[in-house]
């Protein structure tokens, strides 16, 4: 009875929310662990943009470094969502500014110059 409690509990706990623990409590190797599951868990560019809506910048720059070859086929309104959460995350208080400079870095290139425009002005209100 009880062995029939835990498996109907872990078949409901998926590797997703796995990966969305993970990531909140910055557990890189445990990370690692799920990204070996090839047959069972693969990257997809969505868990980048999870790691981006979590606020978890440093671990975004890690799968970017790591799975970027895989994110070169994203769609313009993808892209501009990613730019938009980046640009947005430099108004937040929550340090880790150099994962988010490199994040912007990387992007750059697919600039807009709407996001161009409001990083000029989220970076002029935290100068003065």
């Amino acid at each position: 009875m009880k062995n029939e409690s835990v498996a109907n509990n872990l078949k409901e706990f998926s590797y997703r929310d796995m990966f969305r623990l993970f990531v909140q409590k910055r557990k890189v190797k445990l990370l690692r662990y799920l990204f070996q599951l090839h047959n069972d868990f693969d990257f997809s560019p969505e868990l980048f943009v999870e790691s981006l809506e979590l606020e978890a910048y440093d671990i975004a720059a890690l799968l970017f470094k790591e799975f970027f070859r895989s994110m070169r086929d994203r769609t313009a309104t993808e892209t501009e969502y990613i730019i938009t959460i980046l640009v947005s995350s430099l108004n937040k208080n929550n340090g880790l500014i150099e994962f988010k400079t490199f994040l912007l870095r990387s992007y750059l290139e697919h600039f807009s110059l709407r996001h161009a425009k409001q990083l000029v002005e989220v970076l002029e209100q935290k100068v003065s």
